[in-house]
């Protein structure tokens, strides 16, 4: 049926009660005079008129009607935000469309449910305030809470005004549920963003164009505390002169600058048309110590290639007085007067050959770990400081000052592994360095902890501490600032930390003191018994009758006479060369039992004598006498084939005693 056929239908039905309605008054139409027929017929007709014009002004309110519940339809049920509407305790009695779909229900599933269902319950008293303060305060108010859609969390704002009734008495609510889960997620990453200068483990500052600190992080303390500045303070100079030229070049500058115990590059920034400038600053004092590390290594490296050189050359010159003064000693037996003078110049050629041998341990950069024990760095550092005290304390005694020992921050740590007597020798350079740089008396202090595998001893004292200068030379070789000494101590001291896998590092300001701090890999070996050195036997030989026949080779010809004249005395037979190229020649006619070669020769070097004696079908033992104080390491691409070897210079009895002990075999 469509809507003619209803509108008939109704006029129908309509007419129908009408003329019902009309029976019981019906007047016969017999009865009525034409005149009265004609006023009825014409009343009939205005009144008709009056219907329809009626029916008309029905149909425009039912349209406008109509209209206007689309309207509200449009605002109410298609509103982008949920519109409610709650009882007196908070129960639903409508909800638009917006907010059945940010509940995620059904309408009818949510009337007569209590709003509260659907807030989180760790927002619960948020709700419950809100309520509170739109029923007191009658005005209409917000507040931020989460929801939830089915399990799903989601930020909201929610706002409120309440509704009292002639009693005054707040019948309902009215109530807006925005969702803002959207706008809370920017919030979170700008404010995650706005962290980051603070959250940076470097500095960042903001400096106007007057100079004037408007913001420093957190990592900026150092740089504060050295500037001696706060916030909305001026930088000091230079600083404010390099923002200056940074925003009149409109470049960005990058300057070191060092904060104590740290380094760091600064580069500042101008941003344009803004009139300030960014300084970001990146921690350097890593790569600064790795550069260090490699020009002390370069270093190292040079003054190995040198040293070896000098070695050799320098011991065979005082090989040679050593041996000419041990054979005079030997010659003039009784005469003590001159003993005496040529006991002072052996003691002068030890002093040189020492210094030699000081230069090598800085140079060498492996350690036979043949000799490395497990080691409590801890008992190790009480035993120094007692070994040391007689000698420092005698020194305060006497000057009238005091010094003490601080080991409270001497932790409990692992073992290391190392060279016991190498290990003693860095702990008491170290020591006697501090006490000398504290003329005044002072403390001296100990502490341990591990860290990242690795055991830390820092040693520290309160002297006369160092300039930058001098920090930078310390581990140099023959640097000091010392009236007395080599300058070749720290060298030493770094030789041997560097040999055992570890670093020392130091810091220290004038008139602070300093601090070295030594690092050494931890190890969970346990303790073991340290190797015993074979003290050599200084028993005097006896001469002998004997027919071995030994060959000399050396190209320093004064030691080889001395060893030639020394040996025939001891009863060998003995034939001195002092080329390679003749040794070569003397081993092709002639069979020795014993060759005593040195390593650097021109032509014909000691590996070569070596290599010939080794193609030999009657093989001579052969004995190494050099200048190189560890041939071995010099030259680790080729083999030694000796069967024992004797650095220059030498005791000639020791040497006697190695010779004698090999032929017996």
């Amino acid at each position: 049926m469509n809507k003619n056929d209803t509108k008939k239908k109704n006029a129908s039905e309509l007419r129908e009660k009408a003329e019902e309605k009309l029976k019981p008054e019906t007047i016969p139409l017999g009865n009525l005079s034409e005149a009265e027929v004609r006023k009825l017929a014409h009343e009939l007709q205005i009144y008709k008129i009056e219907l329809e014009m009626q029916a008309e002004e029905l149909h425009k309110s039912q349209a406008q009607l109509e209209a206007s519940m689309q309207k509200y339809y449009n605002l109410y049920d298609l509103a982008p935000a949920g519109y409610f509407t709650l009882n007196g305790k908070g129960f639903i009695l409508e909800v638009n469309l917006a907010g059945t779909s940010m509940l995620g229900a059904e309408r009818h599933s949510l009337i007569n449910k209590p709003l509260s269902k659907f807030i989180m319950k760790e927002d619960a008293d948020i709700y419950h305030l809100h309520r509170i303060s739109v029923a007191e305060s009658g005005n209409r108010e917000p507040c931020e809470l989460r929801m939830l859609k089915g399990d799903l969390p989601f930020y909201v704002l929610l706002e409120s005004i309440a509704v009292k009734d002639a009693d005054g008495n707040i019948s309902q609510y009215f109530t807006i549920i925005v969702n803002i889960s959207y706008r809370v997620m920017l919030e979170n990453k700008l404010m995650h963003l706005a962290k980051f200068p603070e959250e940076n483990p470097n500095p960042m500052l903001r400096i106007s164009k007057e100079g004037k600190i408007l913001y420093a992080n957190r990592a900026s303390s150092h740089l504060l505390n050295l500037w001696d500045r706060r916030i909305n303070q001026i930088l000091p100079q230079p600083w404010l002169k390099i923002v200056a030229d940074a925003l009149h070049n409109g470049t960005s500058m990058t300057f070191e600058g060092e904060c104590c115990p740290r380094v760091y590059s600064l580069t500042f920034a101008p941003v344009a048309g803004e009139g300030y400038v960014n300084i970001y600053g990146i921690d350097i004092t890593q790569r600064k110590r790795m550069e260090q590390e490699l020009l002390q290594a370069k270093k190292l490296q040079a003054m190995g290639v040198m040293t070896t050189g000098i070695a050799h050359e320098f011991n065979n010159i005082l090989a040679v007085i050593d041996g000419k003064i041990q054979m005079l000693m030997r010659e003039n037996k009784g005469r003590e007067k001159l003993l005496e003078e040529f006991r002072l110049i052996r003691n002068s050629v030890k002093d040189g050959a020492e210094i030699v041998r000081s230069m090598n341990k800085f140079t060498k950069v492996k350690e036979d770990r043949d000799w490395f024990v497990t080691i409590d760095i801890q008992e190790e550092i009480k035993n120094t400081i007692d070994l040391t005290r007689p000698e420092w304390k005698i020194h305060a005694e006497k000057e009238g000052i005091t010094y003490s020992i601080n080991q409270e921050d001497m932790k409990h740590v692992s073992r290391i592994k190392g060279n016991p007597l190498e290990l003693r020798e860095v702990l008491i350079n170290l020591i006697n360095n501090a006490i000398d740089a504290m003329p005044d008396g002072g403390t001296l202090s100990f502490s341990t902890r591990e860290e990242g595998g690795n055991v830390i001893v820092n040693i520290s004292d309160t002297g006369i501490g160092m300039d930058e200068d001098t920090q930078s030379n310390i581990f140099d070789p023959f640097f000091t600032t010392k009236d007395q000494g080599t300058g070749l101590g720290m060298s030493i001291v770094f030789g041997i930390v560097k040999r055992h896998g570890g670093k020392i590092e130091v810091q220290s300001q004038k008139g602070k003191g300093s601090t070295f701090t030594l690092i050494f890999p931890a190890t969970k070996e346990p303790m073991d018994i340290p190797k015993k050195t074979r003290e050599p036997d200084r028993t005097v030989s006896k001469k002998k009758s004997t027919k071995d026949r030994i060959l000399i080779v050396d190209n320093e010809a004064p030691l080889g006479n001395a060893l030639h004249k020394f040996l025939s005395e001891e009863g060998y037979n003995v034939t001195f060369i002092d080329n390679g190229v003749g040794a070569l020649e003397h081993l092709k006619k002639e069979e020795f039992d014993l060759v005593l070669c040195d390593l650097g020769m021109p032509e014909v070097s000691g590996w070569d004598i070596m290599n010939a004696v080794n193609t030999m079908a009657r093989k001579p033992m052969i004995g190494i006498i050099t200048g190189f104080l560890s041939a071995a390491n010099s030259f680790p691409a080729k083999e030694m084939k000796a069967d024992f070897v004797i650095n220059k210079p030498f005791e000639l009895e020791e040497m006697l005693k190695q010779i004698q002990d090999l032929l017996e075999e």
